[in-house]
C-alpha cells in the first residue's frame, strides 16, 4: 500500500481511536492476509481483533443492533437485516494507535476489515459515527476509493435547534487525533452553507491541520443571515475533552464574531 501522507501535519498528544464491529459468520482461524490485494501489511500496533460468539455473547448484538442508526439502516438495506441479526459470529476491531504523519496505519486496519468482509463478514459497524456499512457499501464507499474513501469514516449530523436553528456537528474525529467540530445556532436557510465550512475544517484537520484555540477565519460563502453583511468571521474554541458526554472527545466550537472589514 502506498504511504499516504498528511500533508498539513503537525503533532499533537493524543492517539488515534479505532472501533469497529464486523458481524457474519466468521471463522477465528482466518486464512494468511493477502498484502497486495487488500492493501494492508498487517493489523496496527494497539489494535485488536476480538472474536465473540452469538451464543455466548448474545448482549453484543442487542448493544449494537439498536438506536436511530440501526433503525434507519434497517431501513435501507431490509433484505439482509434477518442475516446481521441471526449472524452467530462478530468481530471487535478496536484500539488506540499513535497518531502518524500519514494515512497507512488506517489504511492497515481497512484492509484488515475488508478481509474479514470476505470471509464470511456481512456488515461492518462504526461506532464512533454510529454508521452501518454492507459489505459492498463498505467496499465501494471506504475501500475500493483509497485516499477518498476515508472521508466516509467522519459523519457530518445536523439536529434542529428550534423552529429557526440547527446544530451541525462531527462525530469520528478521533480516529484522527483530532477535536471534532461543533457549529451551533446555525440559521436554517444556511445550513447547507455552514455544512460546507464544518466539512472544509473537518478535512484540514484529517489531512494533520492544527487549528489554534481561539483562532479566527474567514468564509465568504456564508450567508450574510449570520451577521449582516458578508464575508463572515468566525472563531473556533477548544472545548470538551475525552469525557465529553456527547463527543467523547474534544471539539471546536465555531461561532460567529461578525464580519471581515
Amino acid at each position: 500500500m502506498n504511504t499516504w501522507s498528511r500533508s498539513q501535519y503537525q503533532a499533537l498528544p493524543l492517539q488515534q481511536l479505532h472501533y469497529f464491529v464486523i458481524f457474519g459468520d466468521i471463522d477465528e482461524s482466518l486464512p494468511p492476509l493477502d498484502s497486495l490485494r487488500y492493501r494492508s501489511t498487517g493489523l496496527p500496533d494497539g489494535i485488536e481483533l476480538e472474536f465473540a460468539s452469538r451464543e455466548e455473547s448474545p448482549e453484543l448484538w442487542g448493544q449494537f443492533q439498536k438506536g436511530s442508526a440501526w433503525e434507519a439502516f434497517c431501513e435501507t438495506a431490509p433484505t439482509i437485516i434477518s442475516a446481521i441479526q441471526n449472524s452467530p459470529t462478530c468481530v471487535i476491531a478496536r484500539g488506540q494507535i499513535a497518531d502518524s504523519d500519514n494515512f497507512q496505519p488506517l489504511g492497515n486496519l481497512i484492509g484488515i476489515i475488508t478481509s474479514l468482509l470476505d470471509s464470511g463478514g456481512i456488515v461492518v459497524y462504526d461506532v464512533l459515527t454510529a454508521t452501518w456499512f454492507d459489505s459492498l457499501g463498505w467496499k465501494m464507499s471506504v475501500f475500493e476509493p483509497g485516499l477518498g474513501g476515508l472521508a466516509k469514516l467522519v459523519a457530518i449530523q445536523q439536529e434542529s435547534e428550534n423552529d429557526r436553528e440547527s446544530w451541525i456537528y462531527t462525530r469520528g474525529m478521533r480516529r484522527f487525533a483530532r477535536p471534532d467540530v461543533s457549529f451551533r445556532s446555525v440559521p436554517n436557510n444556511a445550513t447547507s452553507e455552514a455544512e460546507l465550512l464544518v466539512e472544509f475544517l473537518t478535512y484540514c484537520m484529517m489531512d494533520g491541520a492544527v487549528i489554534p484555540d481561539g483562532k479566527e477565519l474567514v468564509f465568504k460563502d456564508l450567508p450574510a443571515t449570520f451577521s449582516g453583511d458578508l464575508p463572515v468571521k468566525v472563531q473556533c474554541n477548544l472545548a470538551g475533552g475525552l469525557d465529553d458526554p456527547h463527543f467523547f472527545n474534544f471539539y471546536l466550537e465555531v461561532s460567529v464574531v461578525g464580519r471581515s472589514s
